[in-house]
């Protein structure tokens, strides 16, 4: 007579823990993070500079404004932070940094996105975000790496990344109703499981062979993957995940298990 093993099924989820052995999942919060806008003079010609900051919330607006007659880029980024500084309200929101020919704001309040805005009568202006307010949600079944500090987590980006495991399923219970609801992805802010001892199934860049070595990508360059995403291939865009293994096969990209054993 035929037998039904549903728990084997299960396994195929993306981001499931698929072991009937002992697993250890830690709670890791996915990184907020805080607006940083570089400002960046194309030169020193002669002219007004002027910096405006506008608040999320519209209650207030910091201008500064400098005048340049024959100044190099550097008197004219430092006198403008001279004016930001002089203002309480802007002391309360950011720092300043002059790092000649840009000015860089780093915003001290994670989540909340600032308006920027420069104009200019001389040189070119501009401002950019170099790292926008909030962060990045992350997917199941992708390898993370510490975040800036204790219990949080990002994804990867750089080579020298260690990863820390790998986010998993997790069931979210709202307080007020009891609704159970599962997440797909993990928003930045919140509480993400994160499986640093066990087996899970994720979601393989490729072929990948049993008992090989697991690599998470830190730059996605040119392709549709994640951050975080595994794979079998070692290249300039991925980084050995430190005791883990591919627990079964595929011929292509798709659904594997993999090992890790990544306490501490």
């Amino acid at each position: 007579m035929s037998q039904f093993s549903y728990a084997e099924q299960a396994r195929l989820l993306l981001g499931q823990v698929a072991t009937t052995r002992p697993y250890v999942i830690d709670s890791k919060g996915n990184e907020l993070l805080a607006q940083i806008t570089t400002n960046t003079l194309a030169g020193s010609a002669d002219g007004v500079y002027t910096l405006t900051i506008t608040d999320p919330f519209t209650d207030f607006v910091i201008t500064s404004t400098y005048t340049a007659s024959t100044d190099e880029e550097t008197v004219i980024i430092a006198d403008l932070i001279d004016d930001l500084e002089a203002d309480p309200n802007f002391n309360n929101i950011a720092t300043a940094a002059n790092n000649d020919p840009v000015l860089t704001l780093t915003f001290l309040h994670t989540g909340l996105v600032y308006t920027v805005a420069t104009t200019s009568t001389g040189s070119g202006f501009v401002a950019a975000n170099s790292q926008a307010a909030g962060g990045t949600a992350i997917g199941l079944g992708l390898a993370v790496t510490r975040g800036s500090a204790d219990n949080l987590a990002t994804a990867p980006t750089d080579a020298g990344d260690r990863m820390i495991g790998i986010t998993v399923r997790n069931t979210v219970i709202e307080a007020s109703s009891g609704v159970a609801t599962e997440v797909s992805e993990f928003a930045p802010g919140s509480e993400m499981s994160v499986l640093v001892e066990g087996v899970c199934t994720v979601q393989t860049e490729g072929a990948v062979t049993q008992g090989g070595i697991v690599y998470a990508r830190h730059d996605v360059g040119s392709t549709a993957f994640a951050l975080g995403q595994l794979s079998a291939t070692d290249d300039d865009e991925t980084v050995a995940v430190p005791n883990a293994r591919w627990d079964t096969s595929t011929t292509a990209a798709g659904l594997a298990r993999v090992e890790v054993n990544l306490p501490g």
